[in-house]
């Protein structure tokens, strides 16, 4: 049995800490059973951790996948070195056609709504009068008997594959805030419409991440480059500041996704 305790005794974060439990489950499982094992979807940063723990056993090897090439979210496959995992995917690509014009939380949304979890669907793409998403295998059935509408307008979803799918450019808005501080508080609170108040106290609920970690600290300085997400309110990444202002004040760029 693994002395998890070992290889996580490093962490100040208790949400790594549990990340990093659940990757040493997946770490015991594979070892002990000599198979494959799969995680959910992880953001940028719990993949990084996942990588750094798995690299420190070294009759395993991993493969991070997310189905399509831009992926953010990727799951992370763990299997004894004799097994060839280019030759297995945890993963099931879906195609979704509609009538009618869907943004990205409408789909989001009515996925679920089904009582599916966040971290068992990937990224999700449009390209044309279709829409792209990655689901773990076990999903895959369910997803297509069941989702039918999105916004009361029929869906049909079916199973692709990647060499099947030319995907949209990403394109950002562009937004452009005056602000009194580069402060994470101060910047959320103007692209929000917030109080500097209600914006603080997303942070002490917890409800903010810097570059997919948690932040609680209202005083941090925004980079250029930062991705700031706000959970049920939306992300957008802090592009530098544009200039100081004669009140001095920041004019600083936005971007974000409709």
């Amino acid at each position: 049995m693994l002395d998890k305790a070992k290889y996580i005794s490093y962490l100040k974060d208790s949400e790594d800490e549990k990340t990093a439990r659940r990757i040493l489950d997946y770490v015991e499982g594979a070892l002990k059973h000599k198979s494959i094992y799969s995680s959910d979807f992880l953001n940028p940063h719990e993949q990084k951790l996942a990588a750094s723990l798995v690299s420190q056993f070294h009759d395993l090897h991993f493969r991070l996948d997310g189905g399509f090439e831009p992926s953010e979210q990727k799951i992370l496959l763990i299997a004894p070195d004799f097994f060839n995992l280019e030759d297995y995917s945890g993963l099931q690509l879906i195609q979704g056609s509609w009538d009618g014009q869907f943004s990205h939380r409408d789909v989001l949304g009515s996925l679920l709504s089904l009582g599916i979890e966040r971290k068992k669907i990937g990224d999700i793409f449009f390209s044309g009068d279709a829409f792209y998403f990655a689901v773990k295998n076990e999903l895959a059935d369910f997803l297509e008997f069941n989702l039918k509408k999105i916004r009361r307008n029929p869906v049909a979803l079916k199973r692709t594959s990647a060499e099947n799918i030319v995907l949209d450019e990403i394109n950002y808005e562009v937004r452009e805030l005056t602000v009194s501080s580069l402060r994470l508080d101060a910047v959320i609170s103007e692209y929000f419409h917030l109080s500097r108040k209600q914006s603080s106290l997303l942070l002490q609920k917890e409800l903010v991440k810097v570059n997919f970690c948690l932040e609680t600290k209202p005083s941090i300085l925004l980079n250029q480059g930062d991705m700031v997400s706000v959970r049920r309110k939306g992300r957008f990444i802090f592009d530098g500041m544009i200039k100081k202002t004669k009140k001095e004040r920041y004019r600083v760029r936005i971007l974000y996704q409709k």
